[in-house]
């Protein structure tokens, strides 16, 4: 039976209207048993099998470069190929063994016959065939543990050079880095960790990172509840406990303000260690300590009583309210204080207009005045502390330095 194309459609229309349904299959009967054409896009067509096992390919062989020849010597598998190709995730060029023919369900045809387009013949001048692999999977979670820290890093694997070896990395985006190797050829693996620093955006996640480093260095880091004890590390250089204890401080005066500081890649200065250890000491553990700033003065006083005057040149210790701004980690705090003035004398009364100023003095050059300082969250803690009872802590505060190690 003979169709002629141009009873079935007009040639000259475009070419991107479907070809026949009848002429597709007619085509289809010029190839061997278990394959046919099936239609593309412009009117083009190209083999496929009719059923899903039912397509085997031969007469090709890998055309390799220098490198792959290297890699996979002389005398590799077909196995060994297929890995290398997913390993490495590159594509092989094929070609024909018997020039232009290739075996298809054990027949030979035209290598041109794998690809045409009837309405409008195109010669093909030169054609280049490549094996490729099946992708990589979609990246996925694992979980790294180390005592009570977890953190749930997204890695994926990433291509390598090699038959055997499997490759896997944390992605761009994590603050943890992480790169591991599994070599199923020699049974052996490696594995990196590192922190990112500019990645990190909490103090939770500085903790964590500093965590789990240190965690991997005394190989009882655990990646989804497995050990890594056997990893081979050299690495020595481990976050000091101090530093780490600065940064859980810090979280949970964050716990505490109900705020989010920003870190810093600086490293972390003595006074804003002093800072956080003072802020620490009042807010979570309710403990005065003594001020590194004196006061002076006692200003803008609208009236002095006659208790003030009574007690010039005596040894008095009185109490008043501020309002502390301390600019950290990006956030500016607003913190109620109350601070007390222990050794201290009033020495004199000075009139500015029709404002008082009581100036301070030490009771002697053994007993210098002090200020002990107790910031709270908020006012409404204030007025739940009871000051009366807790007098002593405010005698008997320590300077923010004694609490640093």
């Amino acid at each position: 039976m003979f169709i002629n194309p141009d009873k079935i459609q007009d040639l000259t229309k475009p070419s991107e209207e479907r070809l026949p349904d009848a002429f597709v299959d007619y085509l289809s009967k010029s190839l061997p048993e278990g394959i046919k054409y099936e239609q593309l896009s412009d009117g083009f067509c190209t083999v496929v099998p009719e059923k899903a096992d039912s397509l085997t390919i031969g007469g090709f062989t890998p055309k390799l470069n220098e490198s792959q020849k290297e890699i996979l010597g002389e005398k590799y598998t077909y196995n060994e190929l297929l890995e290398y190709m997913y390993n490495s995730q590159t594509p092989i060029e094929m070609v024909p063994v018997d020039g232009e023919n290739v075996t298809i369900n054990g027949e030979n045809i035209s290598e041109k016959l794998l690809f045409c387009r009837p309405k409008d013949p195109i010669d093909i001048m030169e054609t280049k065939r490549f094996m490729s692999p099946q992708k990589f999977p979609e990246p996925h979670s694992i979980k790294l543990s180390a005592g009570t820290v977890s953190v749930d890093i997204m890695i994926h694997r990433i291509p390598d050079n090699s038959i055997h070896r499997m490759v896997y990395e944390s992605l761009e985006s994590e603050y943890i880095y992480i790169h591991f190797t599994i070599d199923n050829h020699n049974h052996s693996s490696s594995f990196t960790i590192n922190t990112k620093a500019d990645m990190i955006k909490t103090v939770e996640e500085v903790i964590s990172s500093m965590r789990i480093f240190n965690a991997f260095l005394d190989r009882t880091l655990c990646i989804n509840g497995t050990p890594l004890s056997s990893i081979n590390n050299k690495e020595e250089h481990y976050f000091s406990e101090d530093s780490i204890q600065f940064w859980e401080k810090l979280l949970q005066i964050e716990t505490v303000l109900n705020c989010k500081f920003i870190p810093h890649q600086e490293n972390i200065s003595f006074n804003l260690a002093c800072e956080v250890e003072r802020l620490y000491q009042n807010l979570i553990n309710s403990t005065p300590v003594v001020s590194r700033y004196n006061v002076d003065y006692v200003n803008g006083l609208e009236d002095v009583n006659d208790h003030v005057h009574e007690n010039i040149g005596k040894e008095v210790f009185f109490r008043f309210h501020s309002i502390e701004t301390i600019e950290l980690m990006g956030i500016k705090l607003e913190l109620p204080t109350i601070c007390y003035v222990f050794n201290c004398v009033f020495e004199d009364i000075i009139t500015d207009g029709n404002k008082y100023r009581i100036k301070l003095a030490n009771v002697s050059e053994d007993k210098p005045r002090y200020t002990s300082v107790l910031s709270f969250a908020n006012e409404e803690a204030i007025e739940q502390y009871d000051f009366d009872k807790n007098i002593d802590l405010f005698k008997s505060a320590k300077r923010v330095s004694s609490y640093i190690k």
